[in-house]
């Protein structure tokens, strides 16, 4: 159980809202190649002098679409995403 979230527990149902404290992306861009409903758009660049280190330029969430399936929350690499009650 990553970030709460557990599939036995939600059955496929999730009344909450994602969040993200997106200044701390790795920009991997895991959760938006996860999202099965094309929720989440990351734009990811290099660190400047550190080719190897990328972070997150923009991003967004486009909530009205979201399935709350939690497979961004799983595939997180730095618990960047929460689930929150509010909107």
């Amino acid at each position: 159980m990553k970030n709460g979230f557990s599939p036995t527990t939600i059955e496929g149902c999730w009344p909450c809202c994602v969040t993200t404290t997106a200044p701390t992306s790795v920009g991997c861009d895991l959760c938006e190649a996860a999202c099965p409903s094309r929720v989440i758009t990351v734009v990811s660049a290099e660190v400047l002098d550190e080719p190897t280190k990328r972070y997150a330029k923009a991003y967004s969430m486009d909530m009205t679409r979201c399935v709350f399936c939690g497979l961004c929350l799983q595939v997180c690499p730095v618990d960047d995403l929460s689930r929150s009650k509010d909107s």
